[in-house]
């Protein structure tokens, strides 16, 4: 089978890779985010994700689509000056993730969705049922070997 191929202009090929590397920049930027506790809000307004952390002394944030990382709440910050960190900046971001502070047990539980939840606890309850299982074969079988 023959491949189709579209030879893109110099301008093109430059454009599309700009693209390309932003869109690989908002999505490394929110995957840190994440694995640091955040939790994306989805509104009606897509121009930007609001990012909550279940930890109260956590910034609430927004990342813009442009790659920048801005304070929800300016008030928030103890300067009163809102935080904005561009999306050349890799150390200041760095820095930022290095301070969010990390979510207990309790608020990362409460932060979860409840099929998340569901999961969570049903898995517990799984490996539980498991181990009590376990533990009355194991009994009835020392049982049986030393009643000899």
């Amino acid at each position: 089978m023959e491949s189709i191929e579209t030879q893109l202009s110099p301008e093109e090929d430059r454009r599309w890779r700009q693209n390309e590397r932003h869109g690989a920049l908002l999505a490394w930027r929110l995957g840190r985010l994440v694995h640091r506790g955040y939790r994306p809000l989805f509104d009606a307004d897509m121009r930007s994700f609001e990012l909550i952390h279940p930890n109260r002394k956590a910034t609430p944030i927004e990342l813009w689509a442009d790659g920048q990382l801005v304070d929800s709440n300016p008030t928030a910050v103890k300067d009163g000056n809102r935080t904005i960190i561009y999306p050349e900046d890799e150390e200041l971001f760095s820095r930022f993730l290095a301070r969010v502070p990390a979510p207990n047990p309790l608020q990362k539980l409460s932060a979860m969705r409840v099929g998340e939840l569901s999961a969570y606890v049903t898995t517990w309850v799984v490996i539980y049922l498991a181990a009590l299982l376990m533990a009355k074969c194991s009994s009835a079988v020392w049982s049986a070997v030393t009643d000899r």
